[in-house]
């Protein structure tokens, strides 16, 4: 019998709940209107950049020629992750329809996608090669890529840190505002989004731990398989609030918030 190899199911699992959360809300978008449409696509790409990472991450141990091709995308995916939640969880707290999400946001994990690509242009494949087979560590051949491909993981934990605080830090003032108006406690609250915020809390140690030991060490142990056991549960999570809709998109100004138009209003019909 062959044995179980935990490494295969640490690098495989996460693309397949992602893409199962991806089908659900896929399934779930031709039942809403176009703004609610439009949302869902967003929380869809962000699936989507998790299962071309898992994708890659597999490929970077098991079929490293296979990897290089796809370097720059595994890199924007990366950086997209972060930022495609964000812009989801950016839309459900809105606290008017003038809010908009900058298209700035869109600028870093391009600018460093198209950095990794350039210089991979310039960087021949038997340097690149050293550089993947180094599991982390330097293995020879151009330093400019070696720290421009394993930097990923770098900048990826900061820009988590960043976007998780953004998201964080739109909760209260959402909240404070909603009260007002809401009676739908269930959608308004949104009580469930700090629960998946720590969900993602808990999967940062991992790329952390992945810069001081070796990755196909980490990646076959239990804490990486307890690690991806919580993102399991993570997709899922978010996958069922969404599709069960608890939440309130912003789509109009309350009333409540606009009593001085609607007195200029009635004053003008007296």
């Amino acid at each position: 019998m062959v044995p179980f190899d935990l490494k295969i199911f640490t690098l495989s699992a996460p693309a397949i709940s992602a893409l199962v959360a991806m089908m659900v809300i896929f399934y779930d978008v031709f039942t809403e209107g176009r703004n609610h449409r439009r949302l869902k696509i967003k929380l869809m790409l962000y699936y989507g950049c998790t299962v071309i990472s898992s994708i890659s991450i597999f490929l970077y141990f098991f079929y490293p020629g296979a990897f290089l091709w796809i370097n720059s995308l595994y890199m924007f995916s990366l950086m997209a992750m972060p930022m495609f939640l964000y812009a989801f969880i950016f839309n459900i707290t809105k606290t008017s329809t003038d809010e908009r999400f900058s298209k700035i946001h869109y600028i870093a994990p391009s600018l460093c996608a198209i950095s990794l690509l350039i210089i991979s242009v310039f960087t021949p494949i038997n340097e690149q090669m050293l550089t993947i087979k180094g599991n982390g560590s330097y293995n020879g051949g151009s330093r400019l890529f070696f720290y421009a491909s394993n930097g990923k993981l770098v900048l990826r934990l900061v820009i988590s840190a960043i976007y998780i605080t953004l998201m964080f830090t739109r909760l209260p003032r959402y909240r404070a505002y909603i009260s007002s108006y809401s009676s739908n406690e269930m959608k308004s609250s949104l009580r469930w989004v700090p629960i998946y915020l720590f969900f993602m809390l808990g999967t940062i140690p991992l790329p952390l731990l992945a810069q001081f030991i070796a990755r196909d060490t980490l990646m076959g142990s239990g804490f990486a398989f307890a690690q991806v056991l919580l993102l399991i549960i993570q997709h899922s999570f978010l996958a069922y609030h969404v599709v069960k809709g608890n939440y309130i998109l912003q789509e109009t100004t309350p009333e409540v918030l606009m009593p001085q138009a609607n007195y200029s209003e009635k004053d003008n019909k007296n």
